[in-house]
């Protein structure tokens, strides 16, 4: 993956305005293990498209492993209010909140989780 990562590398360097490419390059990073890499390029990403679901997820996913659970909260919310109806982003949402200890609002997007994905057993533990 260093020859994807190389090629990504240069496409920002000579396309810095191509969020397609630092959403990749956050993925690429995530893969290889680079959390902090990989977070730099999701929020580069995020300032060119704001909307941008799955560098949402990244981004929180990347910042939740680096313990910076206020990001990954904020992220997570963003990325629920991109698409609602993903269960993805529903139960990140819905664990960062519990992480947190917002039980009443993690109570809250567990109980919608569990209408997008009635199986989930995560989300019927936490409702």
């Amino acid at each position: 993956m260093g020859g994807v990562a190389s090629l990504l590398d240069e496409a920002v360097r000579n396309f810095p305005d191509d969020a397609p490419a630092w959403e990749e390059k956050g993925g690429i990073a995530a893969l290889l293990k680079r959390p902090e890499d990989s977070l730099r390029a999701y929020e580069a990403c995020l300032t060119l498209a704001p909307k941008r679901e799955m560098a949402l997820q990244g981004a929180a996913l990347m910042a939740q492993g680096l313990g910076k659970s206020d990001a990954a909260l904020d992220y997570w919310r963003r990325a629920v209010e991109v698409d609602p109806w993903s269960p993805t982003t529903r139960g990140g949402y819905a664990n960062i909140l519990a992480i947190q200890q917002h039980w009443a609002d993690a109570q809250v997007q567990a109980r919608q989780l569990i209408r997008l994905a009635p199986e989930d057993k995560v989300a019927r533990k936490l409702w």
